[in-house]
C-alpha cells in the first residue's frame, strides 16, 4: 500500500470483514484481497518489531497483574538450549507470529523438546520456550482497543457408538453443517484430518482405522496449523 500511494494509487476498503481493498489510479483500477495490518501499524507505531515480541507483551501484561507462565528466554538454535535447566512440561512457539502456528504445548521429554524447536528453527523464527499451563484456550479479537469476539479453541474428538468403525465416525463428523475447509480462515469450525498422527495414536490405542468401539476418543489438537484439527 506504502508503494502504491507513492506511485499514485488511492485505496478503499470495501469489506473489512473479509479484508477486501481497492486500488485505483487516473481512473482505472483493481480489487484485491490482503491482510495488511503489518505495514499500516508499522507507520503508526516506531517499536512495532518491538511490540511483537511476545516477552513484551508478557511483560506488559504482568504489569496488569495478570498470571504469567514461568519463561526460559529465546534461542536462536535448538542447539543453544540448556536442556538440563529446564522444568517440563513445557511450551515451545515463535517469539513472533500469530494463530498459533508451530506451537508446540505440554512438551514432557527432552526428545519432544527437540523436535519441537528444531520445527520452529527450520521455519527462521526465534524459539521462545515457557512452562506449560493447563486450562482452556481461547482466541480474543481485539479492534481498535474494543473486544470483538471470543473463540474457545477445542481439540478435535470422537465417540464410538459400537456400531461405526472409527474411520466412519470421522467422515460423519467432517458432514457437520459450518464445518470449512482446513485452510479456511473464515470460520471457527474446520474440517477434521486424517493423518500419520491419527495412525499413530491409533495404534498406541492398539486400534485400527476399522476398528468399531463402545467409546473412544482422542484430545490432540493440530500444532502446525493452528486451522487444522486432528482426531
Amino acid at each position: 500500500m506504502q508503494a502504491g500511494m507513492h506511485r499514485g494509487f488511492t485505496f478503499s476498503v470495501l469489506s473489512q470483514e473479509d479484508k477486501v481493498f481497492r486500488a485505483e489510479r487516473e481512473g482505472k483500477g483493481f480489487i484485491y484481497k490482503i491482510y495488511p495490518g503489518y505495514f499500516s501499524y508499522r507507520n503508526q507505531y516506531a517499536d512495532y518489531d518491538r511490540a511483537k515480541s511476545k516477552i513484551h507483551k508478557l511483560a506488559l501484561m504482568a504489569k496488569q497483574g495478570q498470571p504469567m507462565p514461568t519463561a526460559y528466554g529465546t534461542f536462536k538454535t535448538a542447539a543453544e538450549i540448556p536442556f538440563d535447566t529446564l522444568q517440563f512440561p513445557l511450551v515451545a512457539k515463535p517469539d513472533t507470529g500469530s494463530l498459533s502456528e508451530n506451537v508446540f504445548p505440554h512438551l514432557s521429554t527432552v526428545e519432544q523438546l527437540q523436535q519441537a524447536a528444531s520445527v520452529i528453527e527450520a521455519s527462521g523464527a526465534v524459539i521462545k520456550l515457557e512452562s506449560h499451563i493447563t486450562g482452556w484456550d481461547y482466541r480474543i479479537l481485539v479492534i481498535n482497543h474494543q473486544y470483538a469476539g471470543c473463540v474457545q479453541r477445542r481439540p478435535a474428538r470422537l465417540v464410538g457408538d459400537g456400531q461405526h468403525a472409527i474411520l466412519e465416525l470421522f467422515h460423519q463428523r467432517n458432514q457437520e453443517p459450518g464445518r470449512g475447509d482446513r485452510d479456511e480462515s473464515h470460520t471457527t469450525l474446520h474440517q477434521l484430518v486424517f493423518d500419520h498422527t491419527s495412525r499413530r495414536l491409533l495404534h498406541q490405542g492398539r486400534l485400527s482405522p476399522r476398528h468399531r468401539t463402545a467409546r473412544w476418543r482422542n484430545l490432540l489438537s493440530s500444532r502446525k496449523n493452528p486451522r487444522c484439527v486432528r482426531f
